[in-house]
């Protein structure tokens, strides 16, 4: 069983099995690492082919990862306000997002 949280500036995968932590940083849209809080996390349990996972950051940023190498396969931008909610649909292709304020 694997466990995904966010931080301040950091983001981190904890497998219970091996007992085992992997904190790694995200690179924004210029290319560098991303400074803002990881502040919500969307695995996509609905579609099992996906190799997909959300995250927002309070820098209004959306990240779709890679799940085998968690690596940003895109970065969705357009929210005004930082990211509190990401949901996936019930098609696993689809998702909706909340932001503060």
């Amino acid at each position: 069983m694997k466990l995904y949280l966010g931080g301040n500036k950091f983001l981190a995968i904890i497998d219970l099995n091996e007992d085992f932590i992997h904190k790694f940083h995200l690179k924004n849209n210029k290319g560098k690492k991303e400074k803002a809080v990881y502040s919500a996390i969307e695995l996509n349990n609905k579609n099992e082919n996906s190799s997909f996972y959300l995250v927002g950051t309070y820098s209004n940023h959306i990240y779709l990862i890679d799940k085998r190498d968690n690596i940003p396969f895109d970065i969705l931008l357009g929210h005004q306000n930082g990211i509190n909610k990401i949901k996936f649909l019930k098609d696993g292709m689809h998702f909706i997002s909340g932001a503060i304020k």
